[in-house]
């Protein structure tokens, strides 16, 4: 009996792999994906399958059968797993956000680049993610950058860029020696009235 694993995971058996199995004893194989990835199906060299399971299915990961009167070799198939990215701004008004991705199911280990861009008089301040969906790391950048580039962790994201005004110094000076102003300079935020208050 031989069980091998292809790529992006790994088998267990019980008889282990490579040895000779007696005919009708109980046999167990294992599929184990590494993260970001799934079971797909166990496929078998023509006319060495298992003929029946006694548990389990070709699409099951784990799988027994009684060792029929031939040789079994079996292989367990892996394939990426595809994981929710959406990101959105906080305020439409103020800022909007970019991704070289489309949102939606996308592969593990994918490579993403999101950018936050503000309307004039406003700023970005921050990314910040729902509950366990930040990715795992940053490829480039950090979560006050505007850009940010991670590949696709084995778990959703959601992204939020966070915008806000700008404020800015109000300054007045005379345009002629002699004269007081009653104005102080004074930080003021973008979009809002000054006042002398």
């Amino acid at each position: 009996m031989t069980v091998s694993a292809g790529d992006h995971g790994s088998v267990t058996s019980s008889p282990a792999s490579g040895t000779d199995v007696n005919y009708q004893a109980a046999v167990t194989m294992t599929a184990t994906p590494d993260p970001g990835y799934h079971f797909v199906n166990w496929t078998f060299e023509p006319n060495e399958g298992p003929g029946s399971y006694t548990s389990g299915s070709a699409t099951s990961t784990e799988v027994g059968f009684a060792m029929p009167a031939h040789a079994v070799t079996a292989t367990a198939n892996f394939a990426v797993t595809a994981y929710a990215l959406a990101f959105s701004s906080s305020n439409t008004t103020i800022g909007t956000v970019s991704s070289t991705v489309a949102a939606g199911n996308v592969d593990y280990g994918t490579a993403i680049k999101l950018t936050a861009s503000a309307e004039t008089g406003y700023h970005f301040v921050n990314w910040t993610y729902a509950a366990d969906q930040a990715p795992d790391a940053y490829t480039n950048g950090n979560a006050t950058s505007t850009e940010i580039e991670f590949t696709m962790p084995a778990h959703a994201v959601t992204a939020t860029a966070n915008f806000t005004a700008t404020t800015y110094v109000v300054t007045f000076s005379a345009n002629a020696s002699g004269v007081t102003l009653s104005f102080p300079s004074k930080n003021v935020v973008y979009n809002t009235l000054y006042s002398t208050a």
